[in-house]
């Protein structure tokens, strides 16, 4: 009867080192499996973190189309370039803060030959993919309840921020600025007659790389408001002198970017 107890003492040492055994290679198992993970997950972080340092997206310009009526915008359009080595994915874009729901996407492709114009139509909570290398014009109807979430009227004169919204979670934006009209007015003599000088070489271009390309101006006889003329150039010479009365001038100077910035003084030669 002994024998068979100790029998059956060793059996279940035995069975009990090969369960500590079990447990032991389960847990390092385990252990292994966990560290691989995280290993993997922290890989995959941190090149995700390097891929969205990586992106760089940016708004080379922009193209109001204006109602001449109103002086609103009726569309905008903007173009985009991606400069890193993997596609940009466009998740978001928005124009003075206002979401763009709806967008036509002209992407030139300059990394093909021959160059390739492709049209896409892109509603909200869909994506665009911006491949590198590409330049692609995006066309944003400002007609209420079509291209923005709300109703937004701009003019010339307003600045226009545009933010684009990417699959990394990067934000793209870019703020242009209209210019600033200044009105100088001034006589001089030239061959022996008396002129009066517009002078709108003190306007300005606030920021940005945008540069004044054009000045108009308007000068209007407000005892007989039909008789205006118009002249263009930063500094031009009206025809004939201003005499005696009381003007109204208007300047109206034009950026690269098409967006404008006016001024005006009433004006009396006196």
């Amino acid at each position: 009867m002994r024998r068979f107890q100790r029998d059956d003492r060793g059996l279940a040492e035995i069975v009990g080192t090969l369960m500590l055994v079990v447990i032991v290679v389960a847990a390092a198992v385990a252990f292994s499996i966990f560290v691989s993970t995280y290993q993997a997950q922290v890989q995959a972080q941190e090149t995700y973190q390097h891929n969205q340092a990586l992106e760089s997206v940016h708004i080379l310009s922009i193209a109001p189309n204006v109602n001449s009526s109103s002086g609103y915008y009726w569309s905008l359009n903007f173009t985009m370039a991606a400069e890193d080595v993997n596609p940009s994915t466009i998740t978001g874009i928005a124009i003075n803060a206002d979401p763009v729901t709806l967008y036509g996407v002209t992407a030139l492709q300059l990394n093909i030959s021959p160059e390739k114009l492709t049209t896409v139509s892109v509603t909200a909570g869909a994506n665009f993919i911006l491949t590198p290398g590409d330049e692609a014009t995006v066309m944003v109807n400002f007609t209420a309840g079509k291209g923005l979430a709300f109703p937004l009227n701009l003019t010339t004169t307003n600045y226009v921020k545009i933010d684009l919204y990417t699959g990394f979670l990067n934000d793209f934006s870019r703020v242009f600025i209209p210019p600033s009209a200044v009105i100088l007015v001034d006589t001089d003599v030239l061959g022996g007659s008396v002129t009066t000088i517009l002078d709108g070489s003190l306007s300005t271009q606030p920021e940005g790389n945008a540069t004044i390309v054009s000045w108009g101006w308007t000068v209007t006889n407000q005892t007989s408001p039909t008789a205006h003329a118009a002249y263009e150039g930063e500094v031009a010479q009206t025809s004939p002198h201003l005499f005696l009365g009381i003007y109204w001038i208007v300047l109206t100077v034009t950026n690269s970017d098409d967006l404008t910035g006016t001024d005006n003084i009433t004006y009396n030669p006196g």
